[in-house]
């Protein structure tokens, strides 16, 4: 399992982590520094759309 644990504060770092094959980021600084809930969702959000993507790429 390959783990982010560092920079990850927005959408577009989770994205390029999970692009470079991160299975899980930590993302602590940037749920306590914003509203959690929106954060969450769209962390969840684009590292999702990569997953989708690799999968689609794959067939």
């Amino acid at each position: 399992m390959k783990i982010a644990e560092s920079a990850v504060l927005a959408p577009a770092d989770v994205a390029h982590y999970r692009a470079a094959g991160a299975d899980v980021v930590l993302v602590g600084e940037a749920l306590v520094t914003s509203d959690p809930v929106t954060t969450l969702h769209a962390f969840l959000e684009a590292g999702r759309c990569d997953v989708l993507n690799e999968r689609s790429a794959s067939k």
